[in-house]
C-alpha cells in the first residue's frame, strides 16, 4: 500500500473514504451509520438491493483490508467467499485544466433512455463480454442497481457518456465532488473502442471536471488488477487503499 504522505500531506484517507460513502447513498445502499471507528451501509426499505458491510475508518483499524458484503437473493447461487477486491486509487489534479480535445463530445445522462444505454454499455465494459475480459465481472444487478437510483433521483452521481457518430455511447463514467476531493466510479469503454486513445481522453476530463469543481484530489475506485487499474497507474495515480468483498451468510 503506498503511503498517502508521498502524495500530499492534506490528504485525509478516512476523510475520504466517508465522503465517497456519503456521496454513494442511494445507489448500493441507501443508508450509513458513521462512527469514529468504522461506516456501515444498510438498507431499511423491504426489497431493496443494498450491499451491507462495515468498513473500519480509524488510524487503528485502517489496518484492516477486509469487509463482509451481504448480498440478498438474487446473488444466492455465488458461493460464500471472496468476491472481488476493489482497489482505490489517487492523484492531485491540475487547477484549471483545460476541456479534452476529442471528435465526440461528453455528455450526462438525463433521461431514463440514455441511462439504460449507459448501462448497457456499462456493461459491455465490465461483464465479460470478451473471454477474460481484462476489465472484471461484476453482477447484473449493478445496473438494475445504478437505473432504481437514478429514476428516483437518490444519487449525487452524474453519470457522463462519450457518443460514437451513430450516436452509440463508447465510453462511461460517474463523477461526483465534495472539495478537496473528486471521485470516479463506473470508468469504461465499450470492447470495440479499446485501444484507440479513448481512456486518456476519459481520464482527462475526469480531471478537467474535477479542476472545474475547485477540486485537489482525483479518487477513482476500480476492481484490483484490472486495466483500469492499470491504465490509471500508468497515468500517476497511487494505490492508498484495497477492500475486499465477501459474501455474508
Amino acid at each position: 500500500m503506498v503511503e498517502t504522505n508521498k502524495i500530499n500531506s492534506s490528504f485525509d484517507k478516512a476523510k475520504a473514504i466517508e465522503l465517497n460513502h456519503e456521496l454513494l447513498l442511494g445507489t448500493f445502499f441507501s443508508d450509513l451509520i458513521k462512527t469514529p471507528q468504522y461506516l456501515q451501509t444498510y438498507s431499511n426499505i423491504p426489497g431493496e438491493f443494498c450491499w451491507e458491510y462495515i468498513l473500519p475508518t480509524s488510524e487503528t483499524h485502517l489496518a484492516s483490508d477486509t469487509a463482509s458484503i451481504y448480498t440478498p437473493a438474487i446473488l444466492t447461487e455465488r458461493q460464500n467467499d471472496l468476491q472481488f477486491i476493489d482497489s482505490w486509487m489517487l492523484a492531485e489534479i491540475p487547477q484549471k485544466l483545460e476541456q479534452p480535445s476529442s471528435p465526440f463530445t461528453f455528455s450526462v445522462v438525463n433521461s431514463k433512455k440514455e441511462m439504460i444505454q449507459f448501462i448497457d454499455a456499462f456493461h459491455q465494459a465490465y461483464s465479460g463480454y470478451q473471454n477474460n475480459d481484462p476489465y472484471g465481472n461484476l453482477p447484473e444487478i449493478y445496473g438494475k442497481t445504478l437505473l432504481t437510483a437514478f429514476q428516483s433521483q437518490k444519487t449525487k452521481l452524474k453519470f457522463t457518456y462519450l457518443q460514437d457518430n451513430a450516436k452509440k455511447m463508447i465510453a462511461v463514467t460517474a463523477i461526483a465532488t465534495e472539495q478537496p476531493y473528486s471521485f470516479a466510479w463506473c470508468v469504461g469503454i465499450v470492447p470495440s473502442w479499446r485501444n484507440r486513445g479513448l481512456a486518456k481522453t476519459l481520464l482527462h476530463y475526469q480531471k478537467y471536471y474535477s479542476s472545474s469543481k475547485n477540486c485537489t484530489f482525483l479518487i477513482v475506485q476500480t476492481l484490483n488488477n484490472s486495466f483500469v487499474e492499470k491504465l490509471y497507474q500508468k497515468n500517476g495515480f497511487e494505490l492508498f487503499e484495497t477492500m475486499r468483498f465477501y459474501r455474508g451468510l
